[in-house]
Parts: structure tokens; C-alpha cells; sequence
């Protein structure tokens, strides 16, 4: 069945998007930076995405940031998502939900 649904296709072309930062996001990274404070990306974007944003625009700037999934989210209990929260390394969250977001914010 599978087989006949896709015989016979024809690639009519490929669409792009590119949504950029704001011009002046990564002056505020800068400036957040230089007060000493720590950046923590909370996202819904795909994991690849955010972390070009973020590289994009200063927040990261290591080989390897800390990348953590919604659904990865979901297995933390409390303590695990403290101690990563609490971690230096650079941390992206990336695939969440609104639900996601807010316990986020609350255990920060």
C-alpha cells in the first residue's frame, strides 16, 4: 500500500524559513554577560536549532554545551533537575513544553 502511495511523485521544489534574532539580542548577551550572570536557554525549538541560535548570538560559546530534551526533562525528579540547573556548563533545553518552562523556572 505504502509503495503505491508514493509511486509516481514528482519534486515540485524545497521551501526555506530563517527567522533571525533581533539585531540587538546579542549586545544583550554581551551585556548579561558582563553582570555575571548565567544564561540558561529554555526553548522549544529542536535541539540543532537552538544551539545555532545560541552560538549565534553568544550564549553559547563552547565545543560542547549541555543539550537536554523535554522528554529528558521529564525523567529528572527534583534533585537531578537542581543539580543540573545548578551546573557552570553552558544549558540548552531545547524540544519543551510551556509545562517544561515553568517547572524550569520555578526550580530556578
Amino acid at each position: 500500500m505504502r509503495e503505491e502511495a508514493e509511486a509516481g511523485l514528482t519534486l515540485l521544489g524545497l521551501v526555506g524559513m530563517l527567522d533571525p534574532p533581533r539585531p540587538e539580542v546579542s549586545e544583550s548577551v554581551r551585556a548579561v554577560r558582563r553582570a555575571g550572570i548565567r544564561i540558561v536557554m529554555v526553548t522549544g525549538d529542536h535541539p540543532l536549532t537552538a544551539e545555532a541560535v545560541a552560538r549565534r548570538v553568544g550564549i553559547v560559546r563552547q565545543s560542547a554545551p549541555t543539550v537536554v530534551t523535554g522528554s529528558e526533562l521529564d525523567t529528572l525528579d527534583d534533585g537531578a533537575l537542581d543539580a543540573l540547573l545548578g551546573q557552570p556548563a553552558e544549558l540548552l533545553l531545547c524540544g519543551v513544553s510551556p509545562e517544561h518552562k515553568m517547572r524550569v523556572v520555578a526550580a530556578l
